[in-house]
């Protein structure tokens, strides 16, 4: 009785919740699969969500059908179906796993008069590739021909009562599987001969995403299926379908020849074949092959359309650098979410791997593209996959440090009447190296008003620019650097005895950490950052200029003015222990203070998201503080 009353209070707050989800699914030696999949729904509120409003089942023409059998609605003895006639099949809005060339389309059923108490159920067939796999004389395969792979989370942004999954077994290629995230029941059964796997869970709590979080394949229960014996396996079907594509013929050849003509050094050929895919190559898909998505164009059409998608990128690179004698291999990774050790189709990227000796070196002619380094940090961490003719194992791209993606700031600041003047050097290294090349290739009135945007957050007066240089963005010999000065008007508050100025390097630092803004004291998932970061800002003022230490606050209404000669704990790194973040030192005729922040990883837990937050509060108490000047 206690476990009724407590599912209760738990699924009350919600609008609806899910009675019972339902799929079987047969597959066959070619690796494609038949499955029904049964949906009942229970109407708990009023108010109708938007997402029941309508039903929705996408498909992709190439490669798959999808089709309503029934959808009908349960009214105490009454039961209305509606009718499938009434289907509207449309494409799919473009995004990234969609329409980029696959065309995918969705089938739409309004529902109408909805109500409160309500048990909508609906029944969908679906035949083909089990997500998006290429057509050609067969119109269904799937991405690895002969083997099927299928991956079901347990879990909904509404409570789920009951979920199953069966899956009917064929005994000349059965299936492995893996749970990963959490919990989920299974046992075999047998029904008229057939072997047939049951995964199921009751009573699932809802998830809600927070922001920042991991992607939903990586904290909600997930079940992989697969019969694709080994990543060694994988890897050599990836080559086979890839090697005659990344195979430099005579074009490439002659056009690699050319990029590199002059140039000596490895490095600088590698940079410059790089630089081509990565700048010159837009990010358009073709259909042009009957392995859309899964196979690379020939690197040849690649190089005359000048266009392609990832993969095609990423061979079209392998070839060059091939015609100029490297070893030089096509790969598979994926991005935004984790790739389970389990040899199965999980991979939504492709990449370049260069053997140098017995080293591995990761290149992404996409993602990577616009920045000084040849794999963006973002990539650390991720699973890879190099396609060779013996077959490799999956494999991890190494994360980069604190140090590699750092902001280094230095400030040079100087007071006249009620006015502040600045100068400033910036140097953006790694990853921020690739962000702010980006902003300036958009040319030198958005890197101002980049600028603009930032030190007007960071002071408190009105910010004038009076010169900005900032480097080349096509010029990768060095990372990216912006000299800025100018002026902020109004941002000195005058005294009797003396002026009071707010420093700027707390704010400065914090305003390039972006995600410390979405911390709070009650996250429940973990907190995922791009890559490890530093950040260093440092501040000079004339030290001729500065007051005598004070040893009491100085009041100003509900500011304080302090002199900086303190200690305080700080946003510190969450493994290594780096320190307070607030140092003063006198040098040189200048009076500085500086602030560091260190982030050393990519993922952080609940807790420690939970104690960042409260050291950013801690923090935040420096950036109203004011330094006492002597007046004029």
């Amino acid at each position: 009785m206690l476990k009724v009353i407590v599912a209760f209070l738990v699924f009350g707050r919600f609008e609806y919740i899910v009675e019972l989800d339902s799929t079987y699914e047969a597959y066959y030696e070619s690796g494609i699969s038949e499955r029904f999949e049964y949906r009942r729904i229970k109407v708990l509120g009023d108010e109708i969500p938007e997402e029941l409003r309508a039903l929705e089942v996408t498909y992709t023409p190439y490669y798959n059908t999808a089709d309503f059998e029934f959808v009908r609605i349960v009214r105490g003895r009454d039961t209305l179906y509606l009718d499938t006639e009434d289907v509207v099949d449309v494409l799919a809005p473009p995004d990234l796993g969609g329409t980029i060339f696959w065309g995918e389309r969705k089938k739409v059923l309004e529902i109408k008069d909805l109500r409160k108490g309500d048990i909508l159920e609906s029944k969908v067939k679906k035949y083909g590739g089990n997500w998006l796999g290429p057509t050609g004389e067969e119109k269904y395969k799937t991405p690895y021909p002969g083997y099927f792979n299928q991956i079901v989370l347990f879990g909904e942004t509404v409570p789920v009562k009951k979920k199953l999954y069966l899956l009917e077994e064929i005994a000349e290629k059965p299936i492995k599987f893996g749970i990963f995230n959490g919990k989920i029941k299974h046992r075999i059964i047998t029904k008229d001969g057939k072997k047939i796997h049951m995964f199921y869970s009751k009573n699932i709590k809802p998830y809600k995403v927070e922001s920042l979080s991991p992607s939903i394949y990586d904290f909600v229960p997930k079940l992989i299926v697969t019969n694709i014996p080994s990543w060694k396996e994988m890897s050599r079907i990836e080559f086979q379908r890839a090697e005659p594509n990344v195979t430099p013929d005579e074009t490439i050849k002659k056009f690699a020849d050319s990029l590199c003509s002059g140039i000596i050094d490895d490095d600088e050929k590698i940079r410059r074949l790089f630089y081509f895919v990565a700048d010159e190559i837009r990010y358009l898909g073709l259909i042009e092959s009957e392995m859309e998505g899964y196979e690379p164009h020939p690197a040849w059409l690649t190089l005359q359309k000048r266009s392609g998608v990832c993969k095609d990128k990423a061979a079209l690179l392998v070839a060059l650098l091939r015609a100029k004698g490297f070893k030089a291999y096509y790969a598979t990774t994926a991005v935004g979410m984790r790739v389970e050790n389990i040899p199965a189709d999980q991979t939504n990227h492709a990449i370049v791997v260069l053997e140098r000796g017995k080293d591995y070196e990761f290149l992404d002619p996409t993602i990577g593209a616009g920045g000084r380094d040849l794999l963006p940090a973002s990539e650390g961490g991720q699973s890879v996959l190099v396609s060779r003719a013996e077959g490799d194992t999956l494999r991890t791209i190494p994360v980069s440090t604190p140090e590699k993606n750092k902001v280094s700031i230095y400030v040079y600041t100087t007071l006249l009447g009620d006015t502040v003047y600045f100068s400033y050097l910036m140097n953006f290294n790694g990853a921020f190296d690739q962000r702010l090349r980006r902003v300036a290739q958009s040319g030198r009135r958005r890197v101002e008003s980049f600028l603009h945007d930032i030190l007007s957050g960071v002071y408190s007066g009105i910010v004038v620019i009076d010169s900005i240089r900032f480097t080349d963005p096509k010029d990768y010999s060095e990372y990216f650097r912006i000299r800025v000065s100018g002026r902020v008007l109004k941002a000195v508050i005058n005294t009797p005895d003396f002026k009071l100025y707010r420093p700027v390097s707390s704010k400065l630092a914090s305003s390039f950490a972006y995600f410390l803004r979405h911390l709070n004291s009650k996250r429940e998932l973990d907190l995922v950052i791009s890559f490890p970061q530093s950040y260093e800002v440092k501040e000079f003022v004339p030290l001729a200029k500065v007051v005598e230490p004070f040893k009491n606050h100085v009041r100003l209404g509900k500011e304080q003015a302090y002199i900086f000669e303190f200690e305080a704990g700080g946003i510190v790194d969450q493994v290594q222990n780096v320190g307070n973040f607030l140092n003063t030192e006198e040098s040189g005729g200048w009076f500085s203070f500086s602030t560091s922040l260190v982030f050393s990883k990519k993922k952080y837990s609940s807790t420690e998201a939970e104690s960042m937050f409260r050291d950013y509060q801690s923090f935040q108490g420096n950036e109203n503080l004011w330094l006492p000047l002597k007046g004029e």
